[in-house]
């Protein structure tokens, strides 16, 4: 009997990690001064272990983000008696029991990527050649210094904006948002004019505006050669999303209004978006990001790949997916490291990359520094 056959889940061990963040990040829904990621390693009968990770952070401001003492509660009381004696590859037998627990999709995304971990180390190659091939092998990053510019004093996000250019980055992402909408046209307008015409300017507002000043405050923007709008209204107002559209040039993203493949549906039904931020790390792993994106690009809708923080782990899965998407649209973030005071991968992404190269290693492509581990485990 084949491995594939024969492989079964065993146990399902959970560890809890905090990191701090080198600094805080400031964006319009909190401020983030450490990261707690829940470490997942799926044991099996064969002596093949996924590792994978899920994300759980300080701020709670997005569905599905639950603190990590939950999801330890979760795993065990949910998820253990669907994974427990199940085959890994059995992938869409697995979700036909996860799809009958609502929500939860930061947790399912983690328990997923652990499935294409075990596959990959499995069959002796990468995890993107199990879900069918590489499209490509590298991407440049495009949240400088990792994961976007922060909500800072106009002066400085132009600074940091310059910095990023000198470095080699081709792509900006700006953290907008703020309660006085003349600061964040000032953030665009000095950005602009400290790099020149040729980077790309994402202008993500983390769902904080209202319709109307949105609409007056992008337009203003435009002016100075805005590339792409991510996500400026809360994520129920998918017919606030649809008028923005509507009344601005500039293409427009879609994040937290979509989760599942039903809601990238609606939103495309509705016209609310040009692209769709797709975080395999937070809506369902690689398998729901790869049924969102199915339904993105039978509507014309591009691809732009991302996660929430991670570790070096939880970048595995966004790598996989990013590199086997045909409809990617722009880079994706940056090294753990720019933010977080260590990595716990003994390959992490080098700080200050500016182009990323997909490892090659079997399964998700990373594998823990166990020492690392024991430092941040919370006891």
């Amino acid at each position: 009997m084949s491995i594939v056959n024969k492989i079964r889940i065993t146990a399902i061990e959970a560890i809890p990690l905090r990191i701090k963040l080198k600094g805080q990040l400031k964006t319009s829904s909190g401020t983030y001064t450490s990261l707690t990621p829940v470490i997942v390693k799926m044991h099996t009968n064969v002596g093949i272990t996924g590792v994978t990770e899920i994300q759980s952070s300080s701020t709670y401001e997005r569905i599905g983000n639950e603190p990590y003492s939950a999801v330890l509660q979760i795993l065990e009381e949910a998820f253990a008696p669907i994974l427990i004696g199940a085959n890994p590859f059995e992938v869409e037998v697995i979700w036909r029991e996860l799809d009958k627990l609502q929500g939860l999709h930061w947790i399912k995304a983690g328990i997923d990527g652990a499935f294409y971990d075990i596959q990959g180390k499995a069959l002796e190659t990468t995890a993107a050649r199990v879900i069918g091939g590489p499209c490509r092998t590298s991407v440049p990053i495009e949240g400088y210094p990792a994961y976007g510019i922060g909500m800072y004093e106009p002066e400085k996000v132009a600074a940091l904006a310059l910095q990023a250019k000198k470095e080699g980055f081709v792509e900006l992402e700006l953290k907008l948002g703020d309660s006085n909408p003349r600061l964040d046209i000032e953030r665009v307008k000095l950005t602009r004019e400290a790099i020149g015409g040729e980077m790309s300017i994402k202008a993500d507002f983390n769902k904080a505006g209202e319709t109307s000043t949105v609409i007056a405050t992008i337009r203003e923007m435009e002016k100075y050669g805005l590339n792409w709008v991510e996500q400026p209204v809360d994520e129920w107002d998918v017919a606030g999303m649809a008028r923005i559209r509507q009344s601005i040039s500039t293409p427009l993203i879609i994040d937290e209004s979509v989760n599942t493949p039903q809601t990238m549906y609606i939103a495309c039904v509705a016209g609310a978006c040009d692209a769709v931020h797709l975080k395999p790390t937070t809506k369902g792993g690689l398998t729901g990001a790869r049924r969102i994106a199915a339904v993105a690009e039978a509507a014309g809708i591009a691809v732009i790949p991302g996660t929430q923080q991670p570790t070096g782990i939880g970048l595995g899965i966004v790598h996989t997916f990013t590199s086997a998407c045909r409809n990617i649209a722009r880079g994706i973030h940056g090294s753990p490291l720019a933010h977080l005071d260590d990595d716990i991968v003994l390959n992490p992404v080098p700080q200050g990359t500016a182009f990323v190269q997909f490892s090659q290693e079997p399964g998700l492509g990373y594998e823990l520094d166990e020492n690392k581990v024991e430092k941040y485990r919370i006891r």
